[in-house]
């Protein structure tokens, strides 16, 4: 009998705690509380009666089908990372999927990890996947992270020229889920709203600060020039940018700021 790819249900919470915890223990229970959350999008490998990994994706908000790779785990033993990935890429591909993205700690080396949502580079490469965007220091002092893409669908086709939408005001922060005291800022457009400045960077950095934040992100759509130019006289560096993750011909550019 061989491995079989499906849905996720309830009544295998326990059985996939059982691999997530066996394969990457600190980030288990995260996840498990996400799945409970909803199980959308959510598959298991299973042998018989066995289950011997799991897998997921997220749709990102506000792209064109771009989608993310979600809690990814498998058992070590005969059932390998192709198994388990290459049906979830069936099923993106059946729904439309773009683009299909995964972030790995640049420390990562075995396929069967739940950590960094996957395992090995090279593994990926494999599929499909090539390097779009390096953060260094970007879970903790000691390990960074890797972003990789895969096109899933057509060729890409070049954006047709879209207004710059302006500028940005911040709306939230919160710290990046698995890092050590690194933080994104949430943002929305603010159009010609005077109130948008440098100051307002400047206070939301000095609260950061007094979490004691290590790091901040932020990433806009490429085509946002204005706010871009906002970004930048706040004290921000470019980071690296991930192709078409808007739609295409429209990239993420990522800016961190370095505190500590």
């Amino acid at each position: 009998m061989g491995w079989t790819f499906r849905e996720m249900g309830e009544a295998d919470l326990d059985a996939v705690a059982a691999v997530l915890r066996h394969v990457e223990s600190e980030e288990a229970e995260e996840a498990l509380e996400a799945m409970r959350e909803s199980l959308e999008h959510r598959f298991v490998l299973v042998h018989g009666e066995r289950v011997d990994g799991v897998t997921g994706f997220r749709e990102v908000p506000d792209t064109d089908r771009s989608y993310w790779l979600s809690y990814t785990g498998l058992e070590p033993g005969e059932a390998t990372g192709d198994d388990l990935i290459l049906p979830l890429l069936d099923r993106l591909r059946t729904l439309g999927a773009r683009k299909l993205f995964v972030m790995l700690g640049d420390a990562d080396s075995a396929p069967g990890s739940i950590r960094r949502s996957g395992g090995a580079r090279e593994f990926y490469e494999e599929l499909g996947f090539s390097i779009e965007a390096r953060h260094a220091d970007y879970y903790d002092r000691s390990e960074g992270a890797i972003v990789m893409g895969h096109r899933l669908a057509g060729k890409p086709r070049p954006a047709g020229k879209i207004p710059d939408p302006g500028r940005i005001r911040i709306v939230d922060s919160d710290e990046i889920e698995e890092t050590d005291d690194a933080y994104y800022l949430d943002w929305e457009f603010a159009g010609e709203d005077p109130e948008s400045s440098p100051r307002e960077f400047e206070d939301w950095i000095g609260t950061l600060r007094e979490w004691e934040a290590r790091v901040a992100f932020l990433g806009l759509p490429s085509d946002a020039k204005a706010a871009a130019a906002q970004v930048l006289e706040a004290g921000f560096v470019e980071d690296g940018r991930l192709t078409d993750f808007i739609e295409d011909g429209i990239h993420e550019v990522r800016y961190r700021m370095d505190l500590l």
